[in-house]
């Protein structure tokens, strides 16, 4: 933050003259920032803000004013700010160093009210990594290929934009949400066709397995390990319909025939770039499901053992050291809390919300998928007037190639909301 402790200043007196007041290394440079304006989206400067700037750089510039109000210098920009200060700082040498986190002491455990916004950033974030290590590799394979510098640093700052701090947590106005819905797609357009260009370079003449899209042509099918030289194991869903070759490699086929599921492998030479099909070997272990009584389903594979009883999961076991992790006189599933924060709706979560929480009990359940690769379990659940369909989940494989590895049990979630209309 800026000597003046804010970035929406109303060009006050008090904010001027905390230009010189809070300035905390006057002893290296006399310059200072007023970021001035309606801030958040509020409008930006005013004409009274601009009004209040010119009179106070005419007082500053009095003889008699003893020095009461820092001079103002009107227009510029930030390259020249800092390229100034940069000079008088001997290229910052004269400034003192911050060594640790930039850390601001509130907005802690934010979630969002805007699910599609935290989804659409997390999405790019991980579409970015990939975009620019797949493209690093096809200009190191191809001297003819030229890195996409422009449109990778186009896609990041719009998704560097709509980090600001009040679009991921849902505090703004609609109209940012519609744009920054709008930029993520653009993102998802431009980053697929840089992927896409560069997989046309390491993987020449493969073509790629679309959810909708037939197939064209047979061979061999693989995956791309987006996470290299890190070994991996991953179960793959594919619809058979599209696709219907994927079946001679699926370990499972779901119980409507429509999917199967594939286990990938991509554990060689400690993580290759290339993912194969693996059949259920005996060293890969099974999952399985089953009822025990009227409300009681439990799930098992090699590392976990789960137990959900009368609507709410009751047992979470680690088979390999025989230890419930469930503490006793508790359970799991869905909880719900109030949010009413003291200060700043959607930004801060306070502590007294852990007080107020209501233990949701899953409806009645039925088995989807028994194994041997994945098991599920489908169930709904009532809040109010609203529905969730919720799915759970579980792998025959751990979530990590690591010794100490267990598996992830998987929460997929519908909400049917009632609006009037």
């Amino acid at each position: 933050m800026t000597p003046v402790n804010n970035y929406n200043s109303q060009c006050n007196m008090n904010d001027i003259r905390a230009g010189m007041t809070g300035h905390k290394n006057l002893e290296v440079t006399a310059q200072s920032l007023l970021l001035f304006g309606n801030g958040d989206g509020g409008g930006g400067p005013t004409p009274p803000m601009l009004e209040k700037l010119r009179r106070a750089r005419a007082v500053g510039k009095q003889h008699d004013a003893g020095g009461q109000l820092p001079l103002v210098k009107m227009g510029g920009s930030f390259e020249e700010f800092y390229e100034t200060v940069r000079k008088e700082t001997l290229n910052g040498t004269r400034l003192p160093n911050w060594r640790g986190e930039l850390y601001f002491e509130l907005h802690r455990a934010t979630y969002t009210s805007h699910g599609s916004i935290k989804k659409g950033n997390r999405k790019s974030e991980i579409l970015m990594r990939e975009a620019e290590y797949a493209a690093t590799m096809a200009s190191l394979a191809d001297p003819n290929y030229e890195y996409p510098k422009g449109r990778i640093d186009a896609a990041w700052e719009d998704l560097l934009l709509c980090q600001f701090h009040d679009v991921l947590p849902g505090s703004g106005i609609g109209l940012i949400y519609e744009d920054a819905e709008e930029k993520y797609a653009g993102i998802q357009k431009s980053i697929m066709k840089v992927l896409d260009e560069a997989y046309a370079i390491l993987y020449r003449s493969s073509k790629e397995i679309s959810a909708g899209a037939p197939a064209r042509g047979n061979g061999t099918i693989f995956a791309i390990n987006n996470i290299p030289n890190y070994p991996r194991q991953e179960v793959v869903a594919i619809p058979l319909v599209a696709h219907g070759e994927v079946k001679s490699c699926s370990a499972q086929i779901s119980k409507d025939g429509e999917t199967g599921y594939v286990l990938i492998d991509a554990t060689k030479n400690g993580g290759s770039m290339i993912g194969m099909p693996k059949g259920l070997y005996a060293d890969v272990p099974r999952v399985s499901v089953a009822q025990e009584g009227a409300e009681t389903f439990v799930m098992t594979n090699s590392s976990v053992r789960m137990t959900v009883k009368e609507g709410r999961i009751v047992s979470l076991v680690d088979v390999v050291l025989e230890k419930e992790l469930i503490p006793e006189g508790m359970s799991g599933g869905m909880v719900i809390m109030e949010d009413h924060p003291n200060n700043w709706d959607a930004w801060d979560v306070d502590s007294f919300h852990l007080e107020k929480q209501t233990h949701l009990k899953f409806g009645s359940m039925s088995i989807l998928e028994q194994g041997p690769l994945r098991a599920t379990l489908g169930t709904t659940l009532n809040i109010g007037q609203s529905r969730m369909e919720v799915e759970i989940s579980l792998d025959a494989i751990a979530a990590s190639m690591k010794a100490d590895a267990r598996s992830m049990v998987r929460f997929n979630t519908v909400v049917y909301v009632p609006f009037c209309l």
